[in-house]
């Protein structure tokens, strides 16, 4: 199997456009889960997962940036980082009550699993953020709905 990035030379390298299709997808595929759960009027909405999934592709992008100006930076050490970013963020979406009802916890897991989708755009794995994000949409939305109703 020839992923895209090797299929399409151009959007394998860092350029101008493998950058810019790399920040459209992320906001793409941030836009379509932040827009189910915004309809739904949850905590993270619409232009949060867009900014979640695009601040994680242009981390990881700035990581491949720095390894091509200094080959012995490691790219992957700055999107970890990012990602240990979002449970603070994700933490600060989840409530407890009272009552110890917890609420909040699918935001959370949510905007941290956006933020790993970000993270595959910009490094240009544009099957898996596409694939994941479909996964992410059927588990939220057509599960909830159809076999778990409330």
């Amino acid at each position: 199997m020839k992923l895209i990035s090797t299929a399409v030379p151009l959007l394998g390298e860092l350029n101008i456009v493998s950058v810019t299709v790399r920040l459209l997808l992320a906001m793409i595929c941030g836009g379509a889960i932040g827009y189910f759960r915004d309809k739904l009027n949850k905590e993270a909405g619409f232009r949060t997962h867009i900014l979640t999934c695009i601040g994680c592709a242009v981390t990881i992008l700035v990581g491949e940036y720095m390894f091509l100006l200094y080959p012995g930076v490691d790219p992957s050490r700055i999107g970890a980082q990012a990602i240990s970013a979002l449970g603070f963020l994700g933490a600060g979406t989840i409530i407890v009550s009272k009552s110890n009802h917890v609420t909040g916890l699918t935001t959370a897991a949510g905007l941290w699993t956006t933020a790993a989708i970000g993270l595959g755009c910009g490094a240009g794995f544009y099957e898996l953020c596409i694939i994941a994000t479909v996964a992410i949409l059927i588990s939220q939305n057509l599960l909830k709905s159809k076999l778990f109703p409330e």
